[in-house]
């Protein structure tokens, strides 16, 4: 069962913390280069509305769990004419969401946290899944294969095969609120061999 996924990713050397490659700089494109008119729109160079979007939903953290607009704005280093217009595309998107008594705080999107690419993207597992366990619904459950090892795989390991700690990792998802894990390979060579394999180390996991 894969539930709704809803998560923010943060570039580092090449890739975002989910191993993602980044769109290389002379493929991106100025949407107000381009005549459209976007909330957020800015001239300051190295400056887009996706770093200004990011901004205000990383604003938010344990201490700071609902602002207002005006703390929202100082937070995210917005201007505040400029945070209610983006405020108000991330509230219709569902990313952010208006409490009763006008405060703003992250929206009821879930997360199905994919560990394996938080390790390979260059991120450390727990500050995510601590950080966002008020929408953690599940968490996949991949290993990394020793480096040099299963090429034809895409460097990936049945779970247990590899170097990624699953007893550790498994109980940290389980603590941060993750109710299902889903056992997951990108490349498999045998499918069945994989999930026969995962299933028999986790099995001696909850023993």
């Amino acid at each position: 069962m894969r539930l709704p996924l809803g998560a923010i990713s943060l570039a580092k050397e090449g890739t975002d913390a989910f191993g993602f490659d980044r769109c290389p700089r002379t493929a991106r494109i100025s949407l107000s280069e381009r005549g459209f008119r976007v909330a957020g729109n800015t001239s300051v160079p190295g400056t887009t509305v996706t770093s200004r979007l990011l901004a205000i939903v990383g604003a938010f953290d344990e201490r700071h769990r609902s602002m207002t607009l005006t703390e929202l704005a100082r937070r995210s280093g917005t201007r505040v004419p400029t945070a209610h217009r983006l405020v108000g595309e991330l509230v219709a998107g569902g990313a952010l969401q208006r409490l009763t008594d006008g405060r703003y705080a992250p929206g009821p999107l879930t997360w199905q946290a994919d560990v394996a690419w938080l390790v390979r993207g260059g991120a450390e597992p727990e500050p995510w899944l601590r950080r966002y366990s008020d929408r953690l619904a599940s968490a996949h459950v991949k290993d990394i294969a020793p480096s040099g090892t299963k090429l034809d795989e895409d460097g990936w390991a049945d779970v247990g095969a590899g170097v990624l700690d699953w007893r550790e990792l498994w109980t940290l998802c389980r603590a941060s609120g993750a109710q299902w894990m889903v056992v997951e390979h990108d490349k498999p060579s045998g499918p069945e061999r994989c999930v026969r394999a995962s299933f028999a180390y986790l099995s001696k996991l909850q023993a």
